[in-house]
């Protein structure tokens, strides 16, 4: 297949352009939608709150006359949009067989050739049912028409935690067999991937401006150090990465027990635990069973490299959703970024565990990592006391790693709050209800 042209990188908060079919949804907010600010030489006060409802949008006259041609007269047409800002995406359905097909508008001509390339080289190699298929495309109106694939969403599923470590291993097999190899990319592509690695060094300094009191002095200086590292530890290995690889975008069919993922707009050539960095910082935290059965199905753990680069893409995804989360209204990205730097500053300080980003061993005790004697399955990590005989155990291929006691965390992002980095220079304050306050204040209060 011909290049599809330079893939760049575009984080998730970069403007929506102009769409030939009309204006999505900017991700600068309206004004009827923007917060307000109140300041008094001492508060800034910034009310975030969510919408009540989603706008429905209409599928553009003109492609559905074009989804028309190609699979006949369509009966059903469902507005199945993320609530997220750019996101245009309906569900349709054949009237004579009932068939499903999802119409997908990508918001910039970049997500377009992004997604296009990715159906048609990457995807048809990772097995039918684990992503749609592209049945036809249409560069006019930056349309994809695509194949439904089966299962729900796995964060709406009630699932058992035995059931959440086999869905974690099969996401690390599907990624494993997306990210291919360095020998898969072509000169431009390991050209393109370096660069990816330098866009997101350099763009900690933009998102660190753009946030201004959201971030205190010793968190900035968390960013900046590990922006510095991560440009030491280039060149990482490369792949083809997914770019979102997030619990959001996996399906789950819970009846063959099947995992498929969607949403490809952000594939590109990148440093391959570039797409480690979401699970890391989210449904990780506080469960390193979940990370070991991900890296049982991936083939392979990270290499010490790159475990160092995971702690770095992690404070530039931080510093950039903090930056980005406030005037588009998500007070638990902002809550998720400072969460996220607060593990870092604690990691630097602790001994290091396997990951970088696990919560640090409970007093009294130290973490081993042992491996398996079986073929085929990963590292493990176990607490033992400090003091005293230890009966020796052989470990196996199913033991299960202490994870330690709860860990002391709100049960939702928008509750509780963190505590104050030395040298903060404001209190950041989220709340049940949207409620985001930022407060000068001096060191050693809320943040």
């Amino acid at each position: 297949m011909p290049h599809l042209g330079r893939v760049d990188r575009t984080p998730h908060h970069d403007h929506i352009t102009q769409h030939p079919l009309g204006p999505a949804r900017s991700l600068e907010p309206s004004s009827e939608d923007s917060p307000s600010y109140t300041r008094d030489g001492s508060l800034i006060r910034c009310v975030l709150e969510a919408p009540t409802h989603r706008r429905h949008q209409s599928l553009p006259d003109a492609v559905h006359g074009w989804a028309d041609s190609i699979l006949g007269p369509l009966t059903v047409v469902r507005d199945a949009s993320h609530p997220r800002p750019g996101s245009r995406v309906w569900e349709v359905t054949h009237q004579r067989d009932g068939a499903r097909h999802f119409v997908k508008i990508s918001p910039t001509p970049k997500f377009f050739a992004r997604e296009t390339r990715a159906y048609r080289q990457t995807a048809p190699a990772l097995g039918p049912g684990s992503v749609p298929r592209l049945v036809e495309t249409n560069p006019r109106w930056q349309a994809l028409l695509l194949t439904a694939v089966p299962g729900r969403g796995v964060t709406s599923l009630p699932l058992t935690p035995a059931r959440q470590r086999a869905v974690h291993r099969q996401a690390g097999a599907w990624l494993s067999r997306f990210h291919g190899g360095p020998r898969d990319l072509s000169p431009q592509d390991h050209a393109e991937a370096a660069a990816e690695v330098a866009r997101a060094v350099h763009g900690a300094e933009r998102h660190l401006e753009s946030a201004e009191d959201l971030i205190g002095e010793r968190e900035r200086e968390t960013v900046r150090r590990h922006a510095a590292e991560l440009t030491r530890l280039d060149p990482l290995p490369r792949g083809y990465v997914h770019g979102d690889f997030q619990e959001r975008n996996w399906l789950f069919d819970t009846g063959p027990g099947r995992l498929a993922v969607v949403d490809l707009e952000r594939a590109r050539p990148h440093a391959v635990v570039f797409d480690i960095v979401r699970l890391a910082c989210r449904p990780w935290v506080g469960r390193p069973d979940l990370r070991a059965a991900f890296f049982e199905g991936y083939g392979r753990e990270l290499a010490d490299k790159e475990e160092r680069s995971l702690r770095c893409l992690a404070a530039l995804d931080a510093v950039s959703a903090i930056s980005w989360g406030v005037p588009h209204h998500d007070p638990e990205i902002v809550a998720r970024g400072h969460a996220t730097l607060a593990r870092l500053e604690r990691g630097d300080a602790a001994w290091a565990s396997r990951s970088p980003l696990s919560p640090a061993p409970r007093a009294g005790v130290r973490r081993e990592r042992w491996h398996s004697t079986s073929a085929g399955h990963s590292p493990r990590v176990r607490d033992v006391p400090r003091h005293g005989r230890r009966k020796a155990v052989a470990p196996t291929a199913h033991r299960t790693p202490s994870r330690g006691p709860a860990r002391q965390e709100p049960a939702h992002p928008l509750q509780g709050s963190l505590s104050a980095p030395e040298g903060a220079s404001g209190v950041l304050r989220v709340e049940s209800g949207g409620l985001l306050m930022v407060r000068r204040a001096r060191s050693g209060r809320e943040w």
